[in-house]
């Protein structure tokens, strides 16, 4: 499979560790992420990591709280 503009993706626990270092690869190869964690916080600052994009990043905090937001 080739990963690339166009490719959507969908990364639970990217907040920390392997989740974290996949949604950074996937974000430089240009795919559009749905980012899913317990904390909207921790999502917030692997965005802030990752490459300038044009697509929407979607995060998703399964958290306590339960809320989504869009970046």
């Amino acid at each position: 499979m080739r990963v690339g503009e166009g490719t959507r993706v969908l990364v639970t626990g990217a907040s920390r560790g392997i989740g974290r270092s996949v949604a950074v690869a996937f974000a430089y190869r240009g795919a559009t992420l749905g980012l899913v964690a317990r904390s909207e916080d921790d999502l917030r600052a692997v965005v802030e990591e990752l490459p300038s994009v044009d697509h929407k990043i979607l995060i998703a905090d399964v958290g306590d709280r339960g809320q989504m937001a869009g970046c």
